[in-house]
């Protein structure tokens, strides 16, 4: 049983009483009491005024005693009272906090020197840790603890030296100065308490999460606490120390300065030191702030849970991206989802990131599971739909007029938000007629995610200003997320003509030509860049860059035109019939009234042709449609270049009723197969196929050599074989040496050159959305949807770019002479003036090298 207190030994009862109270109502105060001598039961004194010395069981070595009370207690403690009543009372305060200020120090350092003896030198030898991974915890959890205390062990000795100095001269107490001492050591601070910030905070996460599972380190944690140098104080405490410090020094330091005459040498000193911490401790604050922002998102990550439904379709959770080093939590929070107006609304929590939103429901844990109390349960966020990346995001259907004060000015490279068009008046006063309730206000945001569903999330909220707050937050995270990739973005748009083509017949017949359907870069004979673009009325040919194109061709359903720049021949697909027409000669005419000129009749019945090279033979391939069967037929070129005098005859006209014009084709190889088919695509020796079962690859030096890709009788293309007639080949490219990229409306894969499914990098592409058509830019593929178009890298499968606008369609991808690149060309819907039809162009932007 206890037997008594030793009062010299425990800390004052008393809950307002500091180290240098003087006031305190507790008699035997640890902190105010005078010094008594202590000596050994050996000595020989015989002074009356002998205490013998208390003997303690030390659990550590001596060094890591309790505060010497001679330090703690005040200054003016210290001194005779002679002394003090001839002492002004500005320097007594003085004094006293420079008193402080070097006790405190050395409290510090002890508290240093515990977290080491008491915590992490035990720890580096204990068996509650498993040896494979001690050392390493031992390093995070610690973080570089001993740095400091090689720092405050060299500054509390000169504190104490300087003091003995001041004393010795001085003979009354009294210490002159004090910021030199620090000023010699202040410039050590920065690089160590800025490390030992944000590290504490993810060594306290380290500790809690081993507290929690390891029962083992949980007893070694509380055995050390209970240990007498710990004063009842918990691990935390030592272990958060240096950041409390920190911040205390700019206090301690700031009370001596006030107490200091400015003309003194001692101010110009302290006034550094007070400059110089505060600039470590905003460092320190700012890496702490980063690191918890972090630690939050790493824990976001750690309990977001995908079910079976929301997995890839490869059978695995979605990667969010949430442990990449740079990523931000830019905004979170609960907004209220209704499936009716009858049930309470859902609570769902919302998370932005700076690259995807996410959008969760909150569910805990019960607290009678296991030894799971509600003190330590987590939240979990139960996935509500898929992700939505920043790039897809659409905010629609807003009742917030700040939403559309902030809303970016969109262009061909933006990803603008749009909002729906609505004649009522309450949607041109910016609100939403909502059911009145006591659930939420009349106000909502719809947040669309652009892909293959067009998931929409209509979302609402009872507190006045949030769904403000949320749009802005959104939007400026969209603008902010396009302005970090606009140099990392591979493609830049460069519009071809957003004037010539409407929309509808509602501008008059000036501008009412139909459909843009198809387009071709060349170089005209000059050298300078042209596009020919074809619509439902005929076809326009322009400078590249140009205001305006001119009509030179008037045909009815012009679905296709494609140039052969080394013959100089147009070729134009109108109404089923193929024509060839002289390039060159298509510049002349009327600006009003298009020449009517006698074309080439090259083939008729046609549903699609195409042109290309093949072991350096040019041919122009044409399809014809034969119940389910694709009949082609190849054409050889034999007009030569038309701009030669020698290759006249070709221009002339017929001359009689008999006479027939040379023809400017013929006919080299017939073929077909027994499918439906929707494209040609040249490779180096070979054609391929597009059909509804694959890809068709077609020796035209031996027909009987044909094959059909991918081998749906593998079971490693058994991912195809499950969507079956629901899936639409789009086209297969050449990636390397090594592989060929096969492009469905549902994903891409890659196969070997021997048609063997190849997994290098990634098992497969899966689109964002359902594109109609793809084309190819190595290392690039693009997809084209009807609201964006997508852009890959087919090395690592990743979605690098995506351009967003409304009635997108891909129109032709072709290498002109003067590229050294195929030109992606596409419609859409142009930007601000909904009734024009803009053609436009990707262009890979140019490598540093290459600028």
């Amino acid at each position: 049983m206890p037997q008594g207190i030793y009062t010299q030994l425990t800390a004052c009862y008393v809950p307002t009483c500091t180290p240098g109270t003087s006031d305190c109502y507790s008699t035997c105060c640890p902190n105010r009491k005078v010094k008594m001598r202590v000596f050994d039961e050996s000595e020989t004194d015989t002074s009356s005024q002998k205490v013998p010395k208390i003997q303690r069981h030390m659990s550590i070595n001596s060094s890591l005693a309790s505060r010497d009370t001679t330090n703690s207690q005040a200054w003016s403690a210290t001194v005779s009272r002679e002394i003090l009543e001839i002492t002004p009372k500005d320097e007594i305060k003085r004094q006293e906090s420079i008193h402080e200020l070097i006790y405190s120090e050395e409290d510090y350092l002890r508290d240093l020197n515990l977290l080491e003896d008491l915590f992490a030198k035990p720890l580096s030898e204990a068996q509650c840790i498993e040896p494979d991974r001690r050392a390493e915890f031992c390093k995070k959890a610690f973080a570089n603890h001993l740095e400091l205390i090689a720092i405050h062990k060299e500054l509390c000795q000169d504190l104490r030296d300087h003091q003995t100095l001041c004393q010795s001269k001085g003979g009354a107490g009294f210490v002159d100065r004090i910021g030199h001492v620090f000023v010699k050591h202040i410039h050590k601070f920065m690089d160590p308490y800025v490390k030992y910030g944000p590290q504490v905070i993810l060594a306290e996460d380290l500790v809690k999460s081993e507290v929690n599972t390891n029962i083992l380190f949980k007893n070694f944690i509380h055995e050390k606490e209970k240990q007498a140098e710990t004063r009842k104080l918990s691990f935390n405490h030592f272990h958060f120390r240096p950041i409390a410090r920190l911040q205390r020094y700019i206090l301690l330091i700031g009370t001596v300065q006030k107490a200091t005459k400015p003309d003194s040498p001692d101010a110009k000193d302290l006034d550094e030191c007070i400059k110089a911490i505060q600039k470590v401790a905003s460092f320190m604050d700012e890496g702490v702030g980063q690191m918890k922002k972090k630690l939050r998102i790493r824990k976001i990550n750690e309990r977001i849970i995908q079910e079976t439904g929301q997995l890839g379709a490869d059978g695995k959770p979605h990667d969010f991206e949430l442990l990449d080093p740079n990523r931000r939590l830019i905004h979170e929070g609960i907004l209220l989802r209704r499936t009716n107006f009858v049930t309470d609304p859902i609570e769902m929590h919302l998370f932005l990131f700076d690259h995807m939103l996410i959008i969760t429901k909150i569910k805990k844990p019960s607290s009678s599971s296991g030894d799971q109390t509600s003190s330590n349960a987590h939240e979990f966020y139960y996935l509500h739909k898929k992700p939505i990346p920043l790039e897809l995001l659409v905010l629609q259907d807003s009742s917030s007029s700040l939403i559309r004060g902030i809303l970016p000015t969109p262009t061909l490279s933006a990803t603008p938000l749009s909002f729906p068009k609505s004649s009522s008046p309450a949607a041109q006063n910016g609100s939403n007629i909502l059911p009145q309730n006591g659930f939420f206000s009349q106000t909502s945001i719809t947040i669309q995610r652009l892909g293959n569903d067009n998931e929409e999330t209509t979302l609402y909220d009872n507190k006045t200003g949030d769904l403000a707050i949320w749009s802005g937050k959104l939007m400026n995270a969209k603008s902010d997320l396009e302005e970090r990739k606009k140099e990392s973005q591979p493609y830049e748009t460069e519009v071809l003509n957003d004037i010539n083509f409407s929309c509808s017949s509602s501008m008059g017949s000036k501008y009412n030509h139909g459909k843009v359907t198809c387009s071709v870069p060349y170089a005209a004979t000059s050298g300078k860049r042209m596009v020919a673009i074809g619509t439902q009325t005929g076809v326009w040919i322009g400078a590249s860059g140009s205001t305006s194109f001119r009509k030179v061709l008037s045909l009815l359903d012009v679905t296709q035109i494609d140039v052969l720049e080394q013959h100089r021949v147009l070729l134009v697909l109108a109404e089923k019939v193929v024509y060839g027409y002289p390039l060159d000669t298509l510049d002349t005419g009327s600006q009003n009234k298009p020449v009517e000129r006698v074309p080439q009749r090259i083939s008729q019945h046609v549903a699609y042709f195409s042109t290309g090279v093949i072991k350096g033979k040019t041919l122009l391939i044409v399809m014809k449609r034969k119940g389910m069967d694709s009949h082609f037929k190849a054409f050889e070129p034999v007009c030569g270049d038309l701009r030669d005098p020698k290759n006249a005859k070709f221009l002339t006209t017929k001359s009689s009723f008999l006479s027939k014009p040379p023809a400017w084709f013929k006919l080299f190889k017939e073929f077909y197969i027994g499918a439906d088919s929707s494209a040609i695509h040249f490779l180096n020796a070979r054609l391929m196929i597009v059909c509804i079962r694959g890809f068709e690859i077609i020796n035209l030096d031996d027909l009987r050599e044909n094959r059909n890709l991918p081998d749906l009788k593998n079971p490693e293309f058994d991912f195809v074989v499950q969507h079956g007639e629901y899936i639409q080949p789009l086209g297969m490219f050449k990636c390397s040496t090594e592989d060929y990229l096969l492009c469905y409306d549902r994903f891409a894969f890659k196969v070997d050159v021997r048609g063997k499914f190849s997994n290098q990098n990634y098992e497969r592409i899966e689109w964002e959305g359902t594109p109609q058509s793809v084309a190819f830019d190595y290392p690039n593929i693009i997809a084209f949807n009807s609201r964006f178009i997508e852009i890959r890298d087919v090395n690592t499968g990743k979605l690098v770019q995506v351009v967003v606008g409304d009635n997108m369609r891909s129109l032709q991808f072709k290498k002109p002479s003067y590229s050294k690149r195929p030109l992606v060309h596409g419609t859409m819907q142009a930007p601000f003036k909904p009734e024009i039809q803009s053609v436009f162009q990707l262009t890979l932007k140019a490598s540093p090298s290459e600028s």
